[in-house]
């Protein structure tokens, strides 16, 4: 049934919020679909109003998938620059609306096949919006991610991108368009959104130097200065592949910057370092000594104490020779025992860091110094 412009459209938008639209949304996109060429801007208006409602009700399954097929007819039957301009819009508009994982899933299921029918082909009406449109993604996986009690909806999410990527003929292209977007990102939610995206790709080993050149840049160099921003949960996560993939040589070559934030701003870095290290598929036996000093001293610090008590732990659990471990709980002995300790609550800190140190399990290969 033909719909009647513009009343029936605005009908239905009032009657979103209260359900009972399942009907009238399925005939919607019926006529979406049967529409020939690009739909005219007077009715995509309110075809795209009626999309944001329906975000806003995502958790209802009915108007999910309607909304779904509303979109996937408006993007691949009805496309054209205005459509494109106006869809990237509509995603821009939502992002902001939602508010948790569910929703925004939604959104970002809209916005890759968005992106697959209308930024990635040569000659696409948004091929110069893809810098935009990608770092919307970015920021939308970002918030998925950190609704850590749902990992289901983030890895669905990282599915749907993944195959966004492999639909086009060159794929490689695709994932190197968004590589140069990352690159270009300042935001932290935009990077560790991305950062876990392209990471999670099986192209990205291939380019591990430009993920490693990334971290330095977004995530090392980032703490640093007036204006450092902390490596949270997030950077950990997104990251953590990059761990992985990293050789002796990779992580040798970071420790030097590594150490420098340690010494500058440890409150904004050492607990996504004590995170991250045990992602590492290296033994970290040989760099211990390169953390020593720095973790004697932040040891010492009461605000900097659970933060460095964690490094120790996750140094040690990833360490297999004693003597790198003996050598470090050497130096926190001398410090207690020497006169540089002002107080009590420095020595908390130094003992936690003994604690540990003393009962490493022997699972990992690693003798008790106790012993």
């Amino acid at each position: 049934m033909a719909l009647e412009l513009p009343k029936d459209y605005a009908v239905l938008e009032n009657k979103i919020p209260y359900g009972g639209v399942g009907k009238h949304l399925a005939s919607l996109a019926e006529h979406v679909a049967a529409g020939e060429g690009e739909m005219p801007l007077e009715e995509l208006k309110p075809v795209l109003r009626i999309l944001l409602g329906c975000a806003q009700r995502a958790y209802d399954p009915t108007i999910r998938r309607h909304a779904v097929t509303i979109w996937n007819a408006l993007v691949s039957k009805r496309m054209g620059k205005t459509v494109a301009q106006a869809g990237l819009a509509t995603l821009t508009a939502a992002n902001k609306q939602c508010d948790d994982s569910g929703r925004t899933y939604l959104v970002f299921e809209w916005s890759c096949r968005l992106a697959s029918a209308a930024a990635l082909g040569e000659g696409a009406p948004l091929e110069a919006s893809l810098s935009k449109l990608a770092a919307l993604q970015f920021s939308m996986f970002a918030r998925i991610l950190a609704d850590t009690g749902k990992p289901d909806i983030a890895k669905a999410a990282a599915a749907k991108f993944s195959s966004l990527l492999v639909q086009k003929t060159h794929a490689k292209t695709a994932f190197g368009r968004y590589l140069d977007v990352l690159a270009g990102c300042s935001d932290a939610m935009e990077v560790a959104g991305g950062a876990a995206l392209l990471l999670g790709s099986k192209e990205a080993a291939a380019v591990k130097d430009r993920f490693l050149t990334l971290y330095k840049e977004k995530v090392v160099s980032a703490t640093e200065g007036r204006d450092g921003r902390k490596a949270g949960p997030l950077a950990t996560a997104a990251f953590a592949p990059l761990f992985k993939m990293m050789t002796h040589d990779d992580f040798a070559a970071l420790v030097p910057d590594v150490c420098r934030v340690l010494r500058r701003t440890p409150e904004l870095y050492m607990a996504h370092l004590a995170a991250s290290i045990p992602h590492l598929s290296v033994d970290a036996s040989r760099y211990v000594e390169s953390f020593t000093t720095i973790l004697v001293e932040r040891l010492s610090s009461e605000a900097l104490r659970a933060d460095a008590v964690a490094l120790v732990t996750s140094l040690a659990a990833q360490s297999s020779d004693v003597s790198s471990l003996t050598a470090l709980g050497s130096e926190v002995v001398k410090k207690v025992a020497g006169k540089g300790v002002r107080n009590w609550q420095e020595r908390i800190g130094l003992a936690e860091g003994l604690r540990v140190l003393l009962t490493l399990p022997k699972g990992k290969g690693v003798a008790p110094l106790a012993e």
